[in-house]
């Protein structure tokens, strides 16, 4: 699994040896961890390979567009942020498309990203735009039609100008 690392087997809540002869039917379970995300290459693989969990464990700066084709959910367990850095213009996130323009929804499935950090924990996404090399022209989440974004509790995101998108809204 994408993300994840194999902890082992259990059988009914035991664990099961990784050696040894079977000698009668039973039932197994993989078991699996969550890979803490600590780096863009990180963040970048796991969510266009298909990973379906992705915990942020450390500041990550944002360099590319990451493609969001399936359904992920990223989460945090305590206060970090994902910083555009600082001479990367284009989109942050793409829900939806991949790399090559090509639609989630011609596969038969639909981009969804949830951004869900637990309780007391923070998730900071910075468009950067006071220290920005270059005029930014891109989002922080494009998505085409049928993507999804669900942002909770927790998440702010902040500094994002985009080229041409420079109006104020006030939020009642």
């Amino acid at each position: 699994k994408i993300g994840y690392a194999f902890t082992g087997w259990t059988d009914d809540a035991a664990s099961f040896p990784a050696a040894g002869v079977i000698t009668e039917n039973k039932s197994i379970t993989a078991n699996f961890e969550i890979l803490p995300t600590k780096t863009f290459n990180e963040l970048k693989s796991r969510i266009e390979g298909g990973a379906d969990k992705i915990l942020i464990s450390e500041n990550i700066t944002l360099t590319d567009t990451i493609y969001v084709i399936g359904e992920v959910e990223i989460y945090t367990l305590g206060n970090y942020t994902l910083t555009r850095d600082a001479s990367f213009t284009k989109d942050l996130f793409v829900l939806g498309e991949d790399a090559n323009g090509d639609s989630s929804i011609l596969s038969g499935s639909f981009a969804k990203v949830t951004i869900k950090p637990i309780e007391g924990a923070t998730l900071t996404i910075d468009g950067n735009k006071s220290n920005l090399t270059d005029t930014v022209v891109g989002t922080a989440f494009f998505m085409t039609s049928g993507s999804t974004l669900n942002i909770y509790d927790g998440v702010t995101l902040h500094n994002h100008k985009k080229l041409g998108n420079e109006k104020i809204f006030n939020f009642k």
